[in-house]
């Protein structure tokens, strides 16, 4: 859990809203709740663009999976689609920190 690079993003399976987690103590809040997630399922983005699953015991392990700028630009334009607040197409950004920096504190962790 220490190799998480953060900024990192919480994606929930199958929605496109996302929540952001700006450090370690955001992470272990969210996983507190053990409702809060689906095992190999939810995931994470962090800021070296590794994306990271849950095993059972809410451990997150790194996937072979690596996000470049356009693919989460565009997860990133889901978000904001989703949730109405912005026009998606202007959402640009000069590197993966800046882009999960653009999404809110939606809930509190």
């Amino acid at each position: 859990m220490n190799d998480i690079q953060f900024p990192a993003l919480f994606c929930y399976s199958g929605a496109d809203e996302m929540l952001r987690l700006d450090n370690l103590a955001a992470l272990q809040s969210l996983l507190a709740d053990t409702h809060a997630m689906l095992p190999d399922a939810d995931y994470i983005i962090d800021s070296l663009g590794t994306e990271w699953l849950f095993n059972n015991e809410g451990v997150p392990y790194p996937t072979t999976r690596r996000w470049s700028l356009p693919q989460l630009i565009a997860r990133v334009q889901q978000h904001f689609f989703a949730q109405a607040q912005s026009c998606v197409s202007k959402i640009q950004a000069a590197d993966l920190k800046s882009l999960i920096l653009m999404i809110s504190h939606d809930e509190e962790l």
